[in-house]
């Protein structure tokens, strides 16, 4: 921080201020010196100020050293990009598992496709998960499961009809 004593119109009195300022900061500080009672604090496009009136029409104002303003913001630009960086770390590592998962539930539902391309009804598939991924397995579940019925119902339909032709034959 920074000392500096203005007058009634913002101007500076020479010798009594220490340290460097922003006559920018000073200037936008002005339109609040009119009438100014007690402590007040002012935030300008040039750091924070704080008015204090010390009587004859002069004013205390304490203002943010630039360089330190300057230090401020690059440590906060540092820690920011330290935040950015910890946090693309994390979400590439949440993706990777993700994708991972996803990965081995497809890998199992093509795996399961393929035997029922080749007509291998003897394993029903378990594939769970929790996603739209979930659903293709479950529905391909399902579809074997149906086939299993179907083929089974197909082969009693034919055990039958092969006992009718046996019968009808023998008759004969």
């Amino acid at each position: 921080w920074s000392v500096a004593v203005v007058d009634s119109e913002g101007r500076v009195v020479k010798g009594a201020s220490s340290g460097s300022f922003s006559e920018y900061a000073l200037r936008d500080a002005r339109p609040y010196l009119k009438g100014l009672a007690s402590r007040k604090e002012i935030l300008t496009n040039h750091g924070n100020l704080i008015v204090e009136p010390i009587g004859g029409g002069r004013y205390l104002m304490l203002l943010a050293n630039s360089k330190s303003l300057h230090s401020i913001v690059w440590k906060l630009t540092i820690t920011g990009g330290i935040f950015l960086i910890l946090a693309l770390i994390v979400l590439g590592g949440y993706v990777f598992l993700l994708s991972g998962d996803s990965s081995a539930v497809l890998r199992r539902a093509a795996e399961c496709s393929m035997r029922l391309s080749e007509g291998d009804l003897t394993r029903v598939p378990a594939i769970w998960s929790d996603d739209e991924l979930g659903v293709i397995g479950d529905s391909l579940r399902l579809t074997f499961l149906g086939l299993i019925r179907i083929t089974g119902e197909v082969s009693a339909s034919a055990g039958l009809v092969e006992r009718e032709v046996t019968k009808t034959t023998g008759v004969v």
